[in-house]
């Protein structure tokens, strides 16, 4: 009910978003929020400000005298959540599954249509998906009817559908993601054309991360990013499946290993499998690419940050069909991947459609692949890291990074809850996204002690005044010596905290107002949270603005 003073709804926007309805107007306002994001299928031609995804098909309400919990547990990757708030006409706001019945890409409008004003039209799939749709909807009690008791409802959801178990791998007190490499434009003899140009050689993550632990410890994990042929940006599948020579090449990546193990840190190769810009590496830059509804091979492009306009044919990606022969290559490389394991962050964090086989129209199966591919890398006795991680590659991952501290801040939300870190916080290490990355550093910061994760930060050791003219917005803000300073003062300061908390759930989190809140650990540990501008009197003592207190209880 709008206005009502102690009902309202749980959205899975980002970590999560609690929206306590108020009246807006006559009509209220919609929206539509995608599971698992937008079908990577769907090339997106208009620059579109979300900053957050669902990452978890769930979604809940609360009233007085108890709740409900919904689980989208068939048909997740062609589901949203969908929302109609604050309607005086109607007087209340709901939030409620929707499903994509058919596939579609967007097509650039063909001669003749001239007299309509879309630049773009949606060209349907021929066929309807033939899927099984289901929602489960569990009651909560009145005792349960909370943010903690949907977590617990829907850890044991995926504890019994996806395999979800406590890893075994320790939490570290941060993580550290360093960027190999990118393709820069170049000129040879006054012809422009482009070179790899080295951020962080092998030789120089050694260096960073032994200053790192001279100064800190050897607390921490790492995440190594475009090493490939080509670097970061599109080009062989998987970057070829090799560690550039620029970049020191397959004898520099295990001098580096075998520093990690020396200092007892555990290190992860990332390979996007996703995306092509070239031939090589088994994989044809065509005749593997996915197709879209029209049969012809999807070509993408990345956006402007500036205009926001597309540049056209960027690059492909590659057919599902292909997928496991991808990340079976990886596994193909294990004599060499002397680290403690792999990173998939691409193949873990989307979704897409390829309209060569009916198997896989309309996003289908993309989560059972995704896990059995995961597996199968698992079973080799590697360890798997992934990023920003959709709930059925989580289950399945041993070390979750980039994980989501806020919800996109939507007008009609009340504030954002860390209810991704509830349902895994404990049986994964989890660590956030970037902090050097963030818009406000500090508030990213009270969110991982809101939760009990560790900070992540993205790194790269050369800068040259020519990287200026990259696309790539996070070179200015990720240069090692421009964040030495702040990560070594910022980890010392809380490292205490973050290593009380290691391997402990979540068991209760309660709101403090708009601004503030309480977060109860298993192991009896407590922080509060005042993310307000003003200090707070609380039952645990005064918490200053823009500040926390931690403790430990019975």
């Amino acid at each position: 009910e709008n206005d009502h003073p102690t009902e309202w709804m749980f959205m899975p926007d980002g970590s999560g978003a609690v929206i306590k309805p108020t009246t807006l107007s006559s009509m209220g306002v919609e929206g539509e929020m995608k599971i698992y994001g937008d079908d990577l299928s769907v090339h997106q031609y208009n620059y579109e400000g979300v900053t957050q995804e669902a990452k978890m098909p769930v979604f809940g309400t609360v009233r007085e005298n108890g709740g409900l919990v919904a689980i989208i547990s068939q048909g997740a990757e062609q589901s949203s959540i969908c929302w109609n708030m604050g309607s005086s006409a109607v007087g209340y706001s709901s939030v409620y599954p929707f499903y994509r019945l058919r596939g579609y890409s967007l097509e650039k409008t063909p001669n003749g249509f001239g007299w309509t004003a879309l630049t773009h039209i949606k060209y349907f799939d021929e066929s309807v998906v033939e899927s099984v749709f289901q929602v489960d909807y569990k009651a909560l009690t009145q005792e349960n009817a909370n943010l903690t008791g949907m977590a617990d409802v829907y850890r044991e959801y995926l504890e019994e559908t996806h395999g979800l178990t406590e890893s075994k791998v320790s939490e570290t007190i941060a993580n550290y993601k360093f960027v190999g490499a990118t393709v820069q434009p170049s000129f040879f003899l006054g012809i422009p054309t482009t070179k790899l140009f080295p951020l962080t050689t092998t030789k120089q993550v050694k260096e960073i991360s032994d200053e790192i632990n001279k100064a800190i410890g050897s607390d921490f994990s790492v995440n190594l990013v475009g090493f490939g042929k080509s670097g970061i940006d599109e080009g062989e599948v998987a970057g070829g499946f090799t560690v550039a020579s620029k970049l020191g090449g397959w004898k520099g990546y295990s001098d580096l290993t075998k520093y990690f193990k020396s200092i007892n840190v555990n290190s992860f190769m990332d390979f996007d499998v996703i995306s092509m810009a070239e031939s090589g590496g088994g994989f044809s830059y065509t005749g593997d690419a996915a197709k879209a509804p029209n049969k012809l091979a999807l070509t993408f492009g990345t956006l402007n940050t500036i205009s926001h306009a597309a540049i056209e044919d960027g690059f492909h990606i590659l057919s599902r069909a292909q997928l496991s022969n991808a990340v079976n290559k990886v596994i193909g490389k294990k004599n060499k991947l002397s680290g403690s394991g792999v990173s998939f962050n691409s193949l873990a964090s989307i979704i897409y459609s390829d309209y060569s086989y009916n198997k896989y129209r309309n996003c289908k199966n993309m989560a059972t692949d995704v896990k059995t591919m995961l597996a199968a890398v698992k079973a080799k006795d590697m360890l798997v890291s992934s990023a920003a991680a959709n709930d059925y590659a989580a289950a399945v991952s041993d070390i979750l990074t980039d994980c989501p501290i806020s919800s996109s801040n939507y007008d009609f939300a009340t504030y954002s809850v860390p209810f991704y870190q509830m349902v895994f916080k404990g049986y994964r290490p989890m660590s956030s996204v970037s902090i050097n990355l963030c818009a406000d550093k500090d508030d990213a910061i009270l969110r991982c002690i809101e939760s009990g994760i560790s900070p992540s930060y993205t790194l790269y050791y050369n800068f040259e005044s020519e990287l200026v003219t990259n696309e790539h917005s996070f070179i200015y803000g990720s240069h090692f010596d421009g964040n030495k300073d702040s990560i070594i003062n910022t980890v010392k300061g809380f490292k205490d905290y973050i290593s009380s908390v290691e391997g402990a759930t979540i068991t209760e989190y309660i709101r403090l107002g708009d601004s503030a809140s309480v977060t109860k650990f298993s192991n009896g540990v407590y922080a509060v949270v005042n993310m307000g501008d003003t200090e707070i009197v609380t039952d645990y003592g005064n918490v200053p603005a823009k500040s926390y207190i931690t403790g430990r209880g019975e």
